[in-house]
């Protein structure tokens, strides 16, 4: 069921690759034409998290790989050096995007569309934020890295394109001056996606680095001690060679049962996603 929930998410990510490469191409003709810096700016954010997810959905294989005489622990590995490389991405575009949007705020750089290119561009956003919201739902309580990363660039990147849509709507609807509203909106929905980026790489950071060992620990003990009271039951080592190889050692008493045991290695199993071995 899981793996056809992964097959399922990235689909739709080369699905988005696809609209982003397309909302990029039409961006930077359209920015072009009406010389619109402001549209560029946007492609320029399209193209950068089509990148991250082309590189996401081939780390993602990878580390599917057997393990073999130069990789001895598999090529696990790779999706969390993928999902690092993915928030440095996320970051700096987001901090350029969020420059240019002050830019826009202080200058009052005004940006204007018509009905026609205002109805695409909000079209494409929002079939992108589909796309995403499905992912999503699909894969809410996820933990693997490489599709928690996609998810991660998916928001940041439909944030973005929420800017644009505000920005082209308001372009024909709005008569004044809107270019306030429009750099007020891009700095704080950048300044988010900004976050977002900066949160991916702390946060793969500290598992790369094995400061996330204790906590395991401490959650392994903590679902052992619901399935099975009483019985002593100790997770003293944990091993993470990437999300298809993490394991977690274990001590347990004489009288702690086969069937007890088994039940808290699924239980790890299922929640954790991390394999159980008993150590005398």
């Amino acid at each position: 069921m899981k793996k056809r929930n992964y097959e399922r998410i990235l689909f739709f990510t080369k699905l988005s690759v696809l609209l982003n490469v397309i909302m990029a191409v039409g961006k930077i003709l359209v920015g072009i034409f009406s010389l619109s810096f402001f549209l560029c700016i946007n492609a320029f954010y399209n193209i950068a998290m089509g990148m991250a997810k082309t590189i996401f959905i081939k780390e993602y294989y990878d580390g599917k790989k057997e393990p073999d005489e130069e990789h001895p622990d598999g090529y696990g590995k790779g999706e969390y050096h993928c999902y690092y490389l993915g928030g440095i991405i996320v970051l700096i575009s987001s901090i350029v995007y969020m420059v240019y949007c002050i830019r826009m705020f202080v200058s009052g750089d005004s940006v204007k569309y018509s009905m026609i290119v205002s109805l695409a561009i909000a079209v494409f956003t929002f079939t992108e934020l589909g796309v995403s919201i499905q992912g999503a739902i699909v894969t809410r309580r996820d933990k693997e890295p490489v599709i928690e990363a996609i998810k991660l660039t998916n928001l940041a990147s439909s944030m973005i394109s929420l800017v644009l849509t505000q920005t082209a709507i308001m372009s024909f609807s709005y008569d004044g001056d809107a270019s306030f509203y429009n750099g007020m909106s891009g700095m704080i929905l950048g300044s988010a996606s900004a976050i977002l980026g900066l949160y991916m790489i702390i946060y793969i950071q500290r598992i790369m680095l094995g400061k996330n060992h204790a906590s395991v620990l401490r959650k392994a003990n903590k679902i052992a001690k619901k399935c099975a009271p009483g019985f002593f039951f100790e997770a003293i080592k944990y091993e993470d060679n990437g999300p298809s190889t993490r394991k977690i050692y274990v001590r347990t008493t004489e009288q702690y049962s086969e069937e007890f045991y088994e039940k808290v290695q699924y239980e790890i199993k299922s929640r954790l996603h991390i394999d159980v071995i008993r150590v005398l």
